[in-house]
């Protein structure tokens, strides 16, 4: 991390005192003794923290913030006065301050604690904008792409089906597969399975809000997203993508960064192949995913709210022990939406009683459900299964 600081103050024995002890702390320190001096060592060095004086001669502490703002609103700016009126620090922290400290500083281990946590805010401000400014990138790309599909749908559903996984796949000896029925020619639907590492076999199906063009680009970018998340693990960056939870957090911060009036409905799950346990996170899909075993089936417990709507939301996550034989079924709300069954619960129900009786495909349970022949689909239809031996049933 960048651990360049910028100290501004007029008194020189006070800048000097700082400077001295920060330098000891091995931080990188820049000096200046105004605030026109400090705007100009600024924008020459770019330092990750500022420490200014708010009392200054020519150039005070505020319009130093002020300008600072303008420079560069990732900035963080520590203040430091003598006793003053409540009003300065209001206008302080109003002007972007991100800590104010009076003076004389007798403590300098609390200057050193504000200085950790301003460099560390402003990394983290920095790497967000590095992120931001790579999915735009993404985003574009994909936008200009987008005006191509829409010329050529054919060719579109073609384009989005490349990012989807092979329809089976087998990993350690897992065995994944999805089908998906779009209602137009693009899907908002989309299913990913894929081995995070040696032991953890990583899968999601999500629903997208809407249908066509615009939710597909959506699909798009999870699967970009996921895939960052994933490189950043195997190089050791983070560790989210391995926490069902923290993914969906990481997924619904995106979305709402990327202010597109979309939401979507997930479930993100990951099997530890060493233990044969699955942990999973729910953020607002239905119906619930099944699991089967030689003693039936049942739908898995799990809530939690969409994913690109609420800034706050947080996704517990459940754990499942698997059997040496299992299968585990999730799908989208657009088959329960072609079910001719009045209420949810009897749909709910025969969904149930048809994959423990082994219709597994879309194909299967479409004919069983008597809506094969449906061809103006109200949704799109996605399901994905996971298994591991043969069930008797």
């Amino acid at each position: 991390m960048d651990n360049k600081i910028l100290v501004i103050d007029d008194d020189d024995l006070a800048r000097e005192s700082i400077v001295a002890y920060l330098s000891d702390s091995n931080f990188d320190v820049l000096e200046a003794s105004g605030g026109e001096e400090g705007i100009r060592r600024f924008k020459e060095q770019k330092p990750s923290l500022v420490i200014s004086d708010l009392k200054m001669p020519v150039m005070d502490g505020i319009n130093v913030l002020e300008e600072l703002q303008r420079i560069d609103p990732e900035i963080s700016v520590v203040v430091i006065s003598g006793a003053g009126a409540m009003q300065d620090v209001v206008r302080a922290l109003r002007s972007g301050a991100f800590d104010y400290l009076i003076k004389p500083i007798l403590d300098l281990h609390v200057l050193e604690h504000s200085v950790q946590k301003g460099l560390e805010r402003t990394r983290l401000f920095r790497e967000n904008r590095r992120y931001r400014e790579a999915l735009e990138r993404t985003n574009h790309k994909l936008a200009e792409n987008l005006l191509t599909l829409e010329r050529d749908q054919a060719a579109a559903k073609q384009v989005q089906l490349s990012f989807f996984p092979k329809p089976t796949q087998v990993h350690s000896g897992f065995s994944f597969s999805h089908e998906v029925k779009p209602s137009l020619y693009l899907s908002g639907d989309f299913v990913n399975y894929f081995e995070i590492d040696q032991t953890r076999i990583g899968f999601y199906l999500a629903d997208v809000s809407g249908h066509g063009a615009s939710s597909a680009l959506v699909t798009l970018m999870l699967k970009n997203f996921t895939d960052r998340l994933q490189r950043r693990f195997l190089k050791g960056m983070d560790r989210i993508i391995i926490d069902p939870g923290l993914t969906l957090s990481a997924i619904n911060h995106e979305m709402l960064s990327l202010d597109i009036d979309k939401h979507l409905a997930m479930i993100f799950g990951i099997i530890d192949t060493s233990n044969q346990v699955l942990s999973y996170s729910v953020g607002a899909h239905f119906p619930p995913p099944i699991l089967v075993t030689k003693d039936g089936g049942q739908y898995l417990s799990g809530r939690g709210l969409p994913i690109g709507l609420f800034p706050e939301a947080t996704y517990e996550v459940g754990k499942v022990p698997l059997s040496e034989s299992f299968l585990l079924f999730l799908c989208t709300d657009g088959i329960l939406e072609v079910m001719p069954q009045a209420g949810i619960e009897k749909k709910q129900q025969l969904l149930l009683e048809k994959i423990s009786q082994g219709y597994h495909t879309l194909s299967a349970l479409l004919k069983v459900l008597g809506v094969t022949d449906v061809t103006d689909l109200p949704d799109d239809i996605a399901i994905m299964t996971a298994r591991k031996g043969v069930i008797t049933y």
